[in-house]
């Protein structure tokens, strides 16, 4: 059975000014397990 996991990342991103801006982004992921889930996630936004 299929388990959908959310992911949520935090990061600073730098803005048309040249400033940092803290972003906060969740991800739906579909997996099996947990450990499944976060190995997807991680090779994903590794990208």
């Amino acid at each position: 059975m299929r388990t959908w996991f959310l992911c949520k990342v935090k990061y600073a991103k730098e803005d048309e000014q040249g400033l940092l801006k803290n972003v906060s982004e969740q991800y739906l992921v579909d997996a099996v397990s947990f450990t499944e889930a976060e190995a997807a996630f991680t090779t994903c936004w590794a990208q």
